[in-house]
């Protein structure tokens, strides 16, 4: 599918927040180093590949207990989650940036009459704050969050939640993902989809195969406007 065609089919854009419209990925390395630093002494650790992978479309609060009892985390789960949300605010207040040609490609959609929204793991309240801080709230009708709905992008609850809201169908609706998983979940329940590839995550062959129209290493939101 190329830029036209996609332009002409999509009347609705559901994006994901982390990874797609924010660079935030880096947060990854950023929290093991410190889970290694307190727990194993180690400031180079990493976790099994299934278990960052896995906590990549999960909500918040069941990633931090996945990965406590995975790694067996001598702490409580009450314990490990307030860690986890505090190295998470750190890195978004001061680290975490609106990926390139972001607001732009918002602004276009906007003046084509795109509706659009954000449908992430994380929760609405921290969708919400995220969106404000860059300025871009205003360019979504809403948000809706797999904590809300109750699971993760491995299926296409949330994707339905949001069309649901906005009363359209899937076939005229877009879904914007860095993650494979989700994109998957996504095409097949007749989404448009478009690949956002992020060098901070896994599977990009299975993103490109996923996605009607996928963004490239090296492209950003500016190359899907049309001009």
């Amino acid at each position: 599918m190329d830029i036209k065609e996609l332009n002409k089919k999509m009347k609705v854009a559901i994006f994901d927040m982390d990874g797609t419209i924010v660079d935030s990925l880096p947060f990854f390395k950023v929290f093991w180093r410190i889970v290694g630093e307190i727990y194993y002494n180690d400031p180079s650790f990493y976790p099994p590949l299934y278990i960052d992978k896995t906590i990549r479309t999960t909500p918040l609060v069941e990633s931090a207990h996945f990965i406590r009892h995975e790694l067996e985390i001598p702490c409580s789960d009450d314990e490990f989650l307030a860690l986890t949300v505090k190295v998470m605010d750190d890195f978004y207040a001061t680290q975490a940036k609106l990926k390139s040609g972001v607001r732009e490609y918002l602004q276009s959609l906007r003046e084509r009459g795109v509706r659009a929204c954000v449908a992430s793991a994380s929760s609405a309240e921290y969708i919400k704050y995220n969106l404000e801080k860059y300025g871009i709230a205003d360019m979504f009708e809403f948000v809706v969050s797999c904590v809300d709905v109750g699971s993760g992008k491995d299926k296409p609850d949330i994707y339905f939640a949001a069309l649901e809201r906005f009363g359209t169908s899937a076939e005229e609706t877009c879904v914007f993902e860095d993650s494979f998983v989700a994109l998957e979940t996504a095409k097949r329940a007749g989404f448009i989809t478009v690949g956002i590839h992020d060098n901070g995550n896994y599977d990009h062959d299975r993103l490109e195969a996923a996605s009607d129209y996928y963004l490239a290493d090296g492209m950003t939101f500016a190359d899907l406007i049309c001009k």
